[in-house]
């Protein structure tokens, strides 16, 4: 597991909700606080969709989770706006076939959590307190992305974790997105 920040947030957030940039990920979960808390499990509700959709999409190996580009423009209508949501967390996953050097027999899927809020120590360092005596709080939003690995089964084997910690800068490189660790 490795954690990157993003320091262009505009140019990150432009290839997340109106750009390609994840096309063909699963999109699993997201929490988004705007003017209230949303909360969007990823997973396909197979008794609201018809058979005919549930045989496209098992054909397509698509029946567990929607692609992020199914729900990019709702994800994405609640996010833009007069205002910065004050937090985000999206769970995008990725089938290990996509990733090379990755062993589909021992990987389920390869995960990047995407984070955007302010900072979990948010004390800003030299600045004063306010009536209650707590540290001011005006650092700015971060983003961070990090990464993870769902294993078929148990091992302590780290190499495919490993491997798929070290592709990702590469994605954001190809795609002209910095990254800072």
């Amino acid at each position: 597991m490795r954690a990157f920040t993003v320091p262009d947030v505009r140019l990150f957030m432009q290839g997340l909700l109106t750009g390609r940039l994840f096309y063909g990920w699963q999109f699993r979960s997201a929490q988004i606080n705007v003017i209230n808390l949303y909360e969007i499990d990823g997973r396909v509700n197979t008794d609201y969709i018809t058979d005919e959709e549930k045989a496209q999409r098992e054909a397509g190996h698509k029946l567990s989770y929607l692609n992020w580009d199914e729900v990019q423009s709702r994800v994405r209508s609640l996010i833009l706006g007069g205002h910065t949501p004050t937090m985000m967390n999206l769970t995008l996953a990725l089938d290990p076939s996509m990733v090379p050097g990755l062993d589909r027999d021992l990987v389920d899927s390869v995960l990047l959590n995407i984070r955007f809020g302010k900072p979990q120590n948010t004390a800003v360092e030299g600045a004063g307190t306010d009536r209650e005596g707590s540290a001011d709080t005006l650092q700015a939003p971060v983003l961070t992305l990090i990464t993870g690995i769902s294993m078929k089964t148990f091992t302590m084997d780290k190499s495919q974790e490993r491997l798929w910690d070290e592709k990702v800068p590469g994605f954001f490189e190809r795609h002209n997105i910095p990254l800072t660790e």
